[in-house]
């Protein structure tokens, strides 16, 4: 029976189920498709297959037919699935950092552990002027904030340099 579907309507029935290599189970269950959809010839064909039922759209969602993967179709689907290719180091660190409960901070750089650059506005003698500063370097009073992160960055650069020496 698998041999008759296409990759275009294995595709269909992951995208209703909302899996993918890194999703692999589904959070959802259906298609809402509109007469005229370019895929409703598959998404028919996949009903007579038995992998998917049609049902009139509720009216809260429009017009249109809702397609639900059944059983079967929902079998096909997950196992159609190419193994998950592993993630690079930084991807991993963000997934880390998405699957977290919060309990390091609010945003990625406290995750890591980064304290990033503060800015500062000038007072006195360079009132109108920004610059950022940490405690790995200090940028130069600019009059822009592109300019200051520039600065900073050469500043960062010009450290690293010269702790390798």
């Amino acid at each position: 029976m698998n041999e008759s579907i296409s990759e275009e309507q294995i595709a269909l029935l992951c995208h209703a189920l909302g899996i993918d290599e890194h999703q692999r189970e589904p959070y959802r269950n259906h298609f809402l498709a509109n007469l005229g959809h370019p895929d409703n010839n598959d998404l028919i064909a996949l009903v007579h297959a038995g992998h998917m039922i049609a049902c009139v759209a509720p009216a809260m969602w429009g017009s249109g037919i809702v397609y639900v993967v059944t059983d079967a179709g929902r079998q096909i689907a997950i196992n159609s699935l190419p193994e998950p290719k592993k993630l690079s180091r930084s991807k991993a660190k963000y997934q880390d950092f998405l699957d977290s409960d919060g309990c390091c901070g609010d945003d990625f750089a406290s995750f890591l552990g980064i304290r990033p650059p503060e800015r500062e506005y000038g007072s006195w003698d360079n009132r109108g002027l920004i610059r950022f500063h940490s405690h790995r370097a200090t940028a130069q009073w600019c009059k822009t904030v592109k300019e200051a992160k520039s600065s900073y960055k050469a500043a960062m650069k010009a450290n690293k340099e010269s702790s390798h020496v």
